[in-house]
């Protein structure tokens, strides 16, 4: 794993667009998606296997008052 950079948002892109990933992302485009990757609220980090990005976990805060918490999404 290795923090997500803007150079990923094509290869991100290609995956999301693959049928079995696209059902679970809304209508999205690929600027969103590198906005997304720029957020500072959320820390993105890129799954490589053989040095070939093959996916990526997002962390997200959730501030529910007095119970703050992270999401975690696995890609």
């Amino acid at each position: 794993m290795r923090p997500m950079a803007e150079a990923d948002v094509d290869t991100l892109w290609d995956i999301i667009n693959e049928p079995t990933v696209r059902q679970w992302w809304g209508n999205e485009t690929k600027k969103d998606v590198a906005e997304y990757l720029t957020d500072p609220e959320v820390e993105v980090w890129a799954i490589e296997k053989d040095g070939r990005m093959i996916g990526m976990i997002p962390m997200l805060p959730r501030d529910l008052g007095d119970y703050r918490h992270a999401g975690m999404d696995i890609l």
